[in-house]
């Protein structure tokens, strides 16, 4: 893998003021400000160009912590600036509007096509990453607006903008995380990167189906949770969300009841939040998930690949 020279300017020396990214010899320029910060931002040279903007807020919803609006322009200080008036006046304009980013071209070389074909493509990643909410619909496909060298040029700066993004905070282009079963084809070294597949099981019966990806724990589309059996509260509420949002749905449960299957892979941000929405209870994950091929528990593997001491070992 060829390594990247990233250089992180922090305008106001902060790290969570202005920020501006760029790829050492690149042309891809990002810039990011919290919306206090958005009149500096809009000084800079970077964002008086052609180019996309995301918007970017908090959002309490139970598959996606960020809610984002996705736009372009022929000069995006001015858009953005647009933007700020409107929802000085209009108090249901955009209220959860926290962050502002900005991806511009150093050499100018960008133009109005080049930006719709940005925006397009940035919105359909949003969309297949699933990761944040979306607040403007799918766009039309801009791929063929541009020849085919200009497309190329456009994936690689897509690439590179996909690179930085992740170091300015911004995680929701990645690629949704899924379960992926061990393959033989696997070589040595990917093989021990890629974590095992744990079960969660109930009254002998393999329940659902996880794997630890990106630092997520995901449980697999089809897996089963019980209705909830366990104290109110904690858990409860994350359960009771992913129901609303559709991810868990009705199904024939054990002894009749009804118990939930899930509609997609879904990534949870601890190991004992995806056992208790699985078991219906507040449950340790590291106990509860066991490996699907030698039946050792999850806290056993963590311990053998972080080379933790094991207790008779005298350490």
């Amino acid at each position: 893998m060829t390594g990247q020279n990233i250089q992180l300017f922090l305008v106001e020396g902060s790290v969570s003021g202005l920020r501006v990214a760029e790829i050492k010899f690149r042309s891809e320029r990002i810039t990011a400000a919290s919306r206090t910060d958005l009149r500096q931002q809009l000084e800079l040279e970077e964002t008086q160009k052609t180019g996309v903007y995301i918007l970017i807020g908090a959002y309490d919803g139970a598959s996606h912590s960020h809610r984002a609006y996705i736009g372009e322009s022929d000069n995006v200080a001015v858009r953005l600036g647009q933007h700020r008036d409107r929802a000085a006046k209009e108090s249901e304009y955009l209220p959860w509007w926290d962050e502002t980013i900005t991806i511009t071209s150093h050499d100018s070389n960008l133009t109005k096509a080049h930006g719709l074909y940005l925006e397009s493509a940035l919105i359909k990643q949003a969309v297949s990453s699933d990761r944040a909410s979306l607040e403007n619909g799918q766009r039309s496909d801009r791929s063929e607006t541009l020849s085919r060298a200009d497309r190329s040029d456009m994936q690689v700066f897509l690439n590179n903008i996909f690179v930085m993004l992740p170091l300015l905070g911004v995680d929701f282009f990645k690629p949704a995380l899924t379960v992926s079963a061990p393959e033989a084809a696997d070589s040595p070294e990917e093989a021990a990167e890629r974590s095992p597949l744990f079960v969660a099981r109930f009254g002998g019966q393999d329940l659902a189906v996880g794997q630890e990806v990106d630092s997520k724990f995901v449980v697999q589309k089809g897996s089963r949770a019980r209705s909830w059996v366990g104290i109110p509260g904690g858990y409860e509420s994350q359960q009771k969300s992913l129901v609303d949002a559709g991810i868990l749905t009705q199904s024939e449960g054990t002894a009749g009841k009804q118990d939930y299957t899930f509609q997609r892979d879904h990534a949870f941000g601890s190991l004992s939040a995806a056992a208790s929405v699985v078991l219906g209870r507040t449950s340790n994950g590291r106990a509860e998930w066991v490996r699907s091929d030698d039946g050792t528990t999850y806290g056993a593997w963590q311990d053998s690949v972080t080379g933790a001491a094991k207790a008779d070992d005298g350490h």
